[in-house]
């Protein structure tokens, strides 16, 4: 298998990366394609690693594609940790929330905002879902995160 978001599959506790905006955007280009990260976090979960380690510094992007990734981590058997190594803003926020156990730098950001693009309608269903993710990973009701978001 081809590894395009993990630099080291064959170590016992391999390093994934997230490290430029999920998705496509428009004037950025491809970013991370959620699909192909899951396809690699799942095989090297079924290979029986100790852990995975996914270091994140993204200025988020598509919540499809973050689905994906966030997911793949609950779902993984083997323990997968992630680490704030800047910036995790977005949908970035929650994947970074979904590690098993979660670590930022001293210096590192966590920014969660309102969902943008598309109709309102798709605007709210989206930010339902990361209110979701957040709440479930962080002890507060889907109301609350909601609240805070809108701050």
């Amino acid at each position: 298998m081809e590894f395009k978001y993990c630099v080291n599959p064959n170590d016992e506790e391999p390093i994934m990366l997230i490290n430029k905006h999920i998705g496509f955007d428009e004037a950025k280009g491809q970013g991370i394609i959620g699909s192909e990260f899951q396809k690699e976090l799942l095989f090297l979960d079924s290979l029986g690693k100790k852990r995975i380690k996914i270091y994140m510094s993204t200025l988020g992007g598509s919540v499809l594609e973050g689905q994906l990734i966030y997911n793949s981590i609950l779902k993984s058997v083997c323990k997968v940790d992630t680490y704030n190594i800047g910036v995790v803003a977005s949908i970035g926020v929650p994947i970074f929330g979904a590690g098993r156990t979660r670590y930022m730098c001293d210096y590192a950001l966590l920014m969660l905002h309102n969902t943008s693009g598309g109709t309102s309608q798709a605007q709210d269903i989206l930010k339902q879902s990361v209110c979701t993710m957040v709440a479930s990973r962080v002890g507060k009701t889907e109301q609350e995160v909601s609240d805070i978001i809108s701050r």
